[in-house]
C-alpha cells in the first residue's frame, strides 16, 4: 500500500502505535526505493507485445541467442520459379497476386477426372534419417475447391497429410508431422482433390527437421505461433540483424508521415499533430498494428460538434470504435480475435471544416494525456547460429563497457572462386572436388557441426560411405584437413570422360554451366577429349528445358558482369558452409539505440532483419527522385524491402513517401524540387526475406535506487565509447566510400567496381574510383557533383578509359573536376559502355 502521510499533527495529538507503524513503514519503504537495488526480469518474446514496467527505465539486455533454421527444401518452397517442382494430373503456374511472402505464389489446378483424385503439385526430398522428427509447414489458400487442398508427405513418405483447408478468404498456414523409422525419400505434395478446373495456392512450403520437444509440443501451438517460431526460410539461416522497438506512448506516427498517405480529399495539416477535415477531406492511417485481444483507446480535441474519430479493422470491413463530438473526445476498443491491423480515420460528419488535435492511440481502456510518438529501438547488425536440431552451441550477444560483443561459435564461408579449387575424383555423372580446409579452425570428421547449401539453395547431404551427387565431407585424410563437395554433370556440364580444370572450377562456382556447343540448348554436358567446341552458359537461365546466354572462353567472373544477353529464371548464390568453431572468439558487433520502457502499458515489437544507415543511392525519373525503385538497377538496396524505418538526409531524418512494390519489395521516392544532389542518403529499413526470431532478455529498474545506479552506469559507458568515437571519427569518415548521385543518365557499374569518393585517413587527399555507362558523352557532360569539403581548390584533369558496348571502339578523354565541384567530361568524346577514371587530388574547399 502507498504510503499515507498525516500533515494535520497539532500540538496536543496523541501519537499511537498505529502511526508509528505507518511512520516506520514509510520509512522503510523509504529505505528500499533509495538503498536496494530492485530490478524486474523481462523476457521481450518474438512479435508484437503489451509489457507494464513499473517505473519509466531503460531496458538492460543480458542476454540473446542465436537459432538456425535449415529449410530441407532449400529455396524451391518459396515458389518464386518452377524449378524442382512437379506436376501429376494438373498443372501449375506462378501466381503473383494471391501470395504470402515474395513475387509469387504455386496455383495448382486439377486435372483429375474424379472427385475422390487428386491433381498434384510435388517436391521431390531425399534421404530424411531414421527416428527424426520432421514437420511441413506451408501457406495455403483455397481457390473454389469444396473438398479442400491438402499438404502432405507422398510418394515414398506413405501419404500422411493436412486436415482440408476449406476456407478461401485468406492465406491459412497448415502443418503435418512425420518421423520415419528408416531412411526415406519420397515428395512433399501439394494436392488439389476434385476433377479438373479446380484449384488452390500454396507458398512458403518449409521442411524442417525437429527434436523429439519440439515434435511433442507443435500441434499444441496455434497457426500464428508456428509462423512466428518457424517461418519460412531459404536453406539456412540464422537469427539476423535482430531487434526490438519499443513504440511510444501515443502508437500515432505524426500526420505528415508516410503512414498517412492514403487520406481522402484535401484534408489540411497545420503540424505534426493538428488537422483540418470535413466528411469529404479524411485523414487516414490505412495500416497499424495491434495485438488480438488487447485494449485500446483513440482520442483527440475537437474543435466543433462535428468533429469524428473512427476505427475499422483491416480491410476497413469492420467498426470497431466511432466517436463524434466538441472537445476532448475518444473511443475505446478490443481487438478481435484474429485482427492484427486496424485502421484509423479522422474526419468531419458535415461539409463544415473541424480541427482536430492532439490525436493519441494508446493501450488500455482510457484516454491517456497527450504526448506526441517517441519510439525507442535497439537494434543490432549481426548473424547469430546454433545447432540446427538441438538449438545448443548457440552464438550468444553480451554488452561490456556500453559496447554490444557476440561470442561466436559458428561462421559462415562463402564457398566461391575465391578457394582454390582441386579436381579429385570423377564417378558416374558425378565430379568430387576438394579444397584445402586447414585453417577453418573448424572440428573435423563429425558431420553434426557443418551444413552446406548449393548454388540453388539446396541443402547438400552429408557423405557418410556412398559418393552420390550434392555431398559435402569435412574431414582429415592422408594429405590433411580437406573439404569435399561432390557436384553432378547436370549441374556442371563436365561429362565422365572430362576433367575439368581449376579456372573452369571456379568457373562453376561463379555461376557458369560447361556444355558442348554442337548442341545449342545448353543441356549436352562437355564429354569431349580433344577440346574443342568448349562454351559456358549461365545456371540462373534455366528454364526446365534449356539454358540460354553463353560464352565460348573459360569465364573468370559472374554473368552479370560480363556484356552477354540471358535470361534470368531463377536465383543463383554461390556455395555455403556453415561450421562450429572449435574455438569460441569474441568479436565486437554494431548496434544502435536503447530501449526505453515507460510506466504502465508498453507495445513493444521484437523482429529481426533490420538493416541499419545503408547509403542510398537515390536516381531522378520524371519528376522525382526514387530508392529501390522497380526497372532502376543502380537506384536499389542491397536486400529486398519489407518496409522502410527511416531515411537520413546528411544523418537527420528526411520525409520521403514509400509504397510497396513487387520487384524490389518496397521504394521510396521524393519530389525533385526537395531532393539534394550534395546531401549524402541514408536509410533504415526491415528486410522481406524472413529468419528465427529470438527472445531479448534483460531486466528493468523497478526503485529509484536501481534506476539511479543504471543511469550512472550507463552514462559512464557512453561516456567512454565518446570518447572513442570521437578519437576516431575523422578517420571513419575518411575511410567509408561515398558514392555520388550520378546525372545526365550516366550509372555506375553495381557489382564488382568500386564507385564512389573518400578521402585517405588523417589527410585532406581526396582519391576517387568510377566504372560508368550508359551517359551522355558531349563536352561538358556533368557526372555528379563533389559535396563541399571534398572539392579542389583549382580545377584539375585526369584521363578516362572508355569503350563501346562489345569493346571493338576504344577512346581515350580528359576527366575534369573543377573548384565548383562539379566533374565533368573534358576534352574528347568518350564511349559509353564503359567510362573508368581513377585518381587523387587535394580538397582544399
Amino acid at each position: 500500500m502507498d504510503y499515507q502521510a498525516k500533515t494535520d499533527w497539532s500540538y496536543n495529538d496523541t501519537v499511537t502505535e498505529q502511526d508509528m507503524n505507518r511512520i516506520e513503514a514509510g520509512l522503510g519503504d523509504l529505505h528500499e526505493r533509495l538503498d536496494v537495488d530492485s530490478y524486474e526480469q523481462l523476457t521481450l518474446k518474438p512479435g508484437l507485445q503489451i509489457v507494464n514496467a513499473k517505473k519509466n527505465s531503460p531496458f538492460q539486455l543480458t542476454g540473446l541467442k542465436g537459432r538456425t533454421l535449415i529449410n530441407l527444401l532449400g529455396r524451391t518452397g518459396g515458389m518464386e520459379s518452377l524449378n524442382g517442382i512437379f506436376v501429376h494430373k494438373g498443372n501449375m503456374v506462378l501466381d503473383s497476386i494471391n501470395k504470402t511472402l515474395g513475387e509469387n505464389s504455386l496455383k495448382v489446378t486439377s486435372a483429375a477426372q474424379s472427385e475422390g483424385d487428386s491433381g498434384i503439385a510435388y517436391i521431390p526430398i531425399n534421404n530424411l534419417k531414421s527416428g527424426s522428427y520432421y514437420v511441413v509447414i506451408a501457406d495455403v489458400k483455397n481457390g473454389n475447391n469444396a473438398n479442400g487442398i491438402y499438404v502432405g508427405w507422398g510418394g515414398g513418405f506413405g501419404g500422411s497429410y493436412t486436415s482440408a483447408t476449406i476456407a478461401g478468404n485468406q492465406f491459412t498456414t497448415v502443418w503435418k508431422k512425420f518421423s520415419p523409422t528408416t531412411v526415406l525419400s519420397g515428395n512433399i505434395d501439394l494436392a488439389v482433390q476434385s476433377i479438373a478446373g479446380k484449384y488452390g495456392y500454396f507458398d512458403s512450403v518449409r521442411v524442417y527437421e525437429l527434436n523429439s520437444d519440439e515434435y511433442k509440443s507443435i500441434d499444441n501451438l496455434t497457426a500464428d505461433q508456428v509462423n512466428q517460431y518457424y517461418p519460412y526460410v531459404d536453406s539456412i539461416s540464422p537469427v539476423r540483424n535482430p531487434y526490438a522497438i519499443a513504440y511510444g506512448e501515443n502508437l500515432l506516427p505524426a500526420l505528415q508521415e508516410q503512414e498517412w498517405k492514403n487520406s481522402e480529399g484535401t484534408p489540411v495539416v497545420n503540424n505534426r499533430y493538428s488537422v483540418d477535415v470535413s466528411n469529404t477531406n479524411k485523414m487516414i492511417l490505412s495500416y497499424i498494428d495491434v495485438i488480438p485481444g488487447a485494449i485500446y483507446t483513440l482520442s483527440a480535441i475537437s474543435s466543433a460538434s462535428t468533429g469524428r474519430i473512427f476505427v475499422y479493422n483491416m480491410n476497413a470491413s469492420v467498426p470497431l470504435a466511432d466517436t463524434v463530438g466538441n472537445g476532448l473526445i475518444s473511443a475505446t476498443f478490443t481487438v478481435p480475435s484474429g485482427v492484427n491491423v486496424v485502421e484509423v480515420r479522422l474526419l468531419g460528419t458535415s461539409p463544415a471544416t473541424v480541427n482536430l488535435s492532439n490525436i493519441m492511440l494508446n493501450t488500455g481502456g482510457k484516454a491517456n494525456l497527450f504526448k506526441p510518438r517517441e519510439d525507442s529501438m535497439l537494434a543490432l547488425q549481426t548473424d547469430l547460429y546454433a545447432n540446427p536440431v538441438t538449438g545448443e552451441d548457440a552464438d550468444e550477444v553480451f554488452e561490456r563497457d556500453g559496447q554490444y560483443f557476440r561470442l561466436t561459435k559458428w561462421k559462415k564461408l562463402l564457398l566461391d572462386e575465391k578457394l582454390n579449387w582441386q579436381p579429385f575424383a570423377s564417378l558416374a555423372g558425378i565430379k568430387i572436388v576438394r579444397v584445402d580446409a586447414s585453417n577453418f579452425n573448424t572440428i573435423f570428421d563429425d558431420a553434426s557441426t557443418y551444413f552446406a547449401t548449393k548454388y540453388d539453395g539446396a541443402i547438400l547431404d552429408h557423405k557418410f560411405s556412398t559418393d552420390s551427387k550434392d555431398q559435402v565431407q569435412l574431414n582429415t585424410t592422408n594429405e590433411g584437413k580437406r573439404l569435399f563437395i561432390s557436384i553432378s554433370a547436370t549441374d556442371s556440364g563436365w561429362g565422365d570422360n572430362y576433367t575439368p580444370t581449376k579456372d573452369e572450377i571456379k568457373a562453376y562456382f561463379l555461376g557458369w554451366r560447361m556444355y558442348d556447343s554442337s548442341d545449342s540448348s545448353g543441356n549436352t554436358s562437355y564429354n569431349r577429349t580433344d577440346g574443342t567446341k568448349k562454351a559456358w552458359t549461365v545456371l540462373a537461365s534455366y528454364n526446365n528445358t534449356d539454358y540460354s546466354g553463353s560464352v565460348t572462353i573459360v569465364p573468370n567472373t559472374k554473368p552479370e558482369l560480363i556484356n552477354i544477353v540471358y535470361r534470368q529464371i531463377r536465383d543463383v548464390s554461390p556455395y555455403q558452409l556453415v561450421y562450429k568453431l572449435n574455438q569460441p572468439i569474441i568479436e565486437p558487433i554494431t548496434s544502435e539505440g536503447q530501449i526505453d520502457i515507460v510506466l504502465g502499458d508498453n507495445q513493444v515489437e521484437v523482429g529481426v532483419g533490420i538493416v541499419l544507415r545503408e547509403m542510398a543511392k537515390p536516381q531522378i525519373t520524371v519528376n522525382a527522385y526514387f530508392i529501390n525503385a522497380p526497372g532502376i538497377v543502380s537506384s536499389y538496396l542491397r536486400n529486398k524491402v519489407s518496409k522502410f524505418l527511416a531515411i537520413y538526409k546528411n544523418n537527420h531524418r528526411d520525409i520521403w513517401g514509400w509504397e510497396n512494390v513487387n520487384i524490389t519489395g518496397a521504394q521510396a521516392g521524393l519530389d525533385a524540387y526537395k531532393y539534394d544532389e550534395n546531401a549524402a542518403y541514408t536509410t533504415t529499413y526491415i528486410m522481406q526475406k524472413k529468419y528465427p526470431v529470438p527472445n531479448f532478455n534483460g531486466y528493468c529498474a523497478t526503485n529509484e535506487k536501481s534506476l539511479l545506479s543504471n543511469m550512472l552506469d550507463i552514462v559512464n559507458k557512453n561516456t567512454t565509447r565518446l570518447s572513442v568515437v570521437e578519437n576516431k571519427k575523422a578517420d571513419i569518415e575518411n575511410s567509408s566510400w561515398i558514392q555520388p548521385t550520378f546525372q545526365s543518365s550516366w550509372s555506375p557499374f553495381t557489382t564488382g567496381y568500386t564507385n564512389g569518393y573518400k578521402k585517405i585517413a588523417g589527410t585532406n587527399m581526396v582519391v576517387f574510383h568510377f566504372c560508368l555507362y550508359g551517359g551522355l558523352t558531349s563536352i561538358g557532360t556533368v557526372f555528379f557533383r563533389f559535396p563541399e569539403n571534398y572539392r579542389p581548390k583549382q580545377n584539375v584533369i585526369f584521363t578516362g578509359f572508355s569503350r563501346n558496348g562489345d569493346s571493338s571502339v576504344l577512346a581515350t578523354t580528359a576527366f575534369e573536376i573543377r573548384s565548383t565541384g562539379y566533374a565533368l567530361v573534358g576534352t574528347g568524346v568518350p564511349q559509353n559502355g564503359a567510362y573508368m577514371v581513377s585518381g587523387i587530388f587535394e580538397a582544399e574547399q
